[in-house]
């Protein structure tokens, strides 16, 4: 099934979920947060929305080094089969798979 929204759909994607209160108990945003990753729709660029927000940016938030891949279903077995630089592509064939189970 689809969301009904973009960014719900968006939200998906991103947690690697098929349902949406496990997408947003995984990636939703949580009073204890102090990062977050940003999608942005419509024509605003990211810089213009932080200088809105007042907020800084930090590209390190998004780096996968030093992260461990458990939470999107990632076992240990598997991220050995690559190198670490290639570790990552292992969360996005997770994914890929969002649309497959669909």
């Amino acid at each position: 099934m689809a969301t009904r929204s973009l960014s719900m759909e968006t939200l998906l994607y991103v947690s690697g979920k098929r349902q949406v209160a496990d997408a947003i108990r995984f990636a939703g945003l949580r009073p204890d947060s102090e990062a977050v990753g940003l999608v942005l729709f419509g024509s605003a660029t990211a810089d213009e929305f932080l200088r809105a927000m007042d907020w800084s940016r930090d590209d390190a938030v998004l780096s996968a080094e030093g992260k461990s891949l458990d939470a999107f279903g990632v076992s240990k077995r598997e991220s050995d089969t690559l190198p670490a630089e290639r570790r990552p592509d292992l969360v996005l064939e997770k994914v890929a798979l969002v649309d497959l189970e669909k």
